[in-house]
């Protein structure tokens, strides 16, 4: 019987002490790990590209002009129509700007114009890709980067900007709002809480117990596109302790 009654002894404070190994890391503490998340914002640089809708020759008049530009001062273009059944000169020799003629009958259809206008564009300049899509062309410029946008002018034509081009674009530093941030205890790899930024970007994992602990965000790398990790790892040594995680610095 008392042999008994000591190995049931052993067995319980075998059983406390695994049961206290495993509750050393991680919730069910008094200690509190803080920090902030601080980041600007990128954008990808991305090229202009505009839609212009076509019409049929009847509409169109001998003269009438569109502008179209691209991310080089130096080529700016005015895109005009030309009757041959009229004897003026319709040319309307914009200062600063190349002109690009195009040919025309008032029997020619849309999509007859829109094709003469393509021709005429890739004969003239090499600043654009163009795609033709019966009446409409869309011209996107080859490089990136801010432009001015076209403008119908003169012309019957709907001239839209289906995308703006811009240059990359990197915010200053500030305070990220609602920005996601994680914590592993212990030897894990993965995440085993995830909470996010308030007020500030400041962040908080409280009730914490004794032990080690690593916080992690995400950056992104501008140059791919790609995520890296950012993290710290804490040493929870003392209950009813607040811990200092720093500032994490990202780029999203």
């Amino acid at each position: 019987m008392k042999k008994s009654l000591k190995l049931s002894s052993v067995l319980f404070i075998s059983t406390l002490m695994l049961m206290s190994s495993c509750n050393k890391v991680g919730p069910g503490g008094t200690s509190s790990i803080q920090g902030q998340i601080v980041g600007s914002d990128y954008s990808e640089p991305r090229s202009e590209t505009t839609e212009v809708i076509v019409t049929n020759g009847n509409e169109l008049e001998h003269g009438e002009y569109w502008i179209l530009n691209s991310t080089s001062t130096s080529s700016y273009y005015y895109v005009w129509y030309n009757n041959p059944s009229w004897v003026s000169n319709g040319d309307p020799q914009l200062n600063g700007r190349t002109g690009i003629e195009v040919s025309f009958n008032y029997s020619d259809s849309n999509t007859d114009i829109a094709q003469n206008t393509l021709d005429a564009l890739n004969n003239n300049t090499q600043e654009f890709d163009i795609e033709l899509l019966n009446d409409i062309l869309r011209i996107s410029t080859k490089t990136v980067g801010e432009v001015p946008d076209a403008d119908k002018v003169s012309s019957p034509f709907e001239v839209n900007i289906a995308q703006q081009g811009r240059d990359s674009e990197s915010t200053e530093q500030m305070p990220l709002i609602d920005e996601k941030i994680y914590i592993s205890y212990g030897d894990n790899e993965l995440y085993d809480d995830e909470i996010r930024t308030g007020e500030n970007g400041k962040f908080s994992f409280n009730g914490l117990s004794k032990g080690s602990y690593k916080v992690f965000c995400f950056s992104l790398n501008t140059a791919d596109n790609s995520l890296s990790k950012i993290d710290t790892t804490i040493e929870i040594t003392a209950n009813k302790s607040v811990y200092d995680a720093g500032i994490f610095q990202i780029t999203k």
